[in-house]
Order: C-alpha cells, then structure tokens, then sequence
C-alpha cells in the first residue's frame, strides 16, 4: 500500500513539473517586430553575395505561398544557380499559416537541395546546415556561408 502512495505521488510530482515547464514555454510575442527590421538586422551581421528580392508574385510562383498566409514577408534568392544562400523572413498571419509556410519553405528547401545534390558539393552542404524555423508569427529560412552568424543575427532580433 505504502508503495502505491509513493508511485502515485512520484507520478503527480512529475506531472506538476511538466505543467510548470508547460506554462514557461509559450509562443513569444513578437508581433510588434517587422519582417524588414529582421532582415536589417540579418545583413549588418552577415555578409551576402547579391541576391534577386522576390515580390508577393515571386512568392506564389517560386514556392506556392499566397499571401493570405501572411502579413509581412522579405524574400531573396540568388542570382545565379551556383550559389545556396537565401533569405525568407515571414509573419505568418496565425499559427495555421506559420504552419504551413514551414511546409512550403522546407519544399522548397528540400527542392533546392536535390538540386545541388553531385553539382555543387559546397553549397549542398550549405543548404543541408540550414533549417526551416519559426518562432512567434514569424518563419524563416536563411541560407548563409556562415549559418552559425545568420542564425544568431535573426534569433537576437526574433527572440
């Protein structure tokens, strides 16, 4: 009897721990944050070759994106087939959206990587270290020579 008591109340212990950690963990607001002051702050810290700006007709065409999905969006992709690097920065309109731009932008990512796949070794490496994110409103994936900078600058600003 005395170790039914103790497994239950290990069990409720555990169970009090998660909730808390639960609660520590929501989705931060980032709402006041622009997608444009994201991208800013990614290119004083991080250096990249010249890229195409892709408009909200680039964004539908290029990776399916309509903008009923979002508010905001910067989107560059290179200029040449020869390089890896890109940067999307979206707010999502709500967490649907955010969840289905991650879907888009990790298609279009994995398309992208295919693509390097035997043609172009460094830059495949380059896109494989990268990785759709989301935090908040906002989805992003940015594709940089240095990744670990490129993360950190948007993840400063993001929070």
């Amino acid at each position: 009897m005395k170790t039914k008591i103790r497994i239950a109340s290990l069990v409720l212990a555990l169970c009090m721990v998660v909730s808390l950690f639960t609660a520590c963990t929501a989705a931060p607001d980032n709402s006041n944050i622009a997608a444009a002051e994201v991208y800013d702050a990614l290119m004083s810290k991080v250096e990249f070759p010249e890229m195409l700006s892709l408009d909200a007709g680039g964004l539908v065409s290029l990776l399916g994106i309509d903008d009923s999905l979002y508010t905001e969006a910067v989107a560059y992709i290179p200029l040449t087939a020869v390089s890896g690097n890109m940067v999307f920065i979206v707010k999502a309109t709500d967490s649907a959206a955010a969840a289905t731009l991650a879907e888009k932008l990790e298609s279009y990512r994995a398309g992208v990587l295919a693509q390097m796949n035997n043609y172009l070794p460094d830059e495949y490496d380059k896109i494989n270290a990268a990785s759709v994110e989301t935090d908040g409103s906002f989805v992003w994936l940015v594709v940089a020579d240095d990744q670990a900078a490129a993360e950190a600058a948007v993840r400063d600003i993001i929070g």
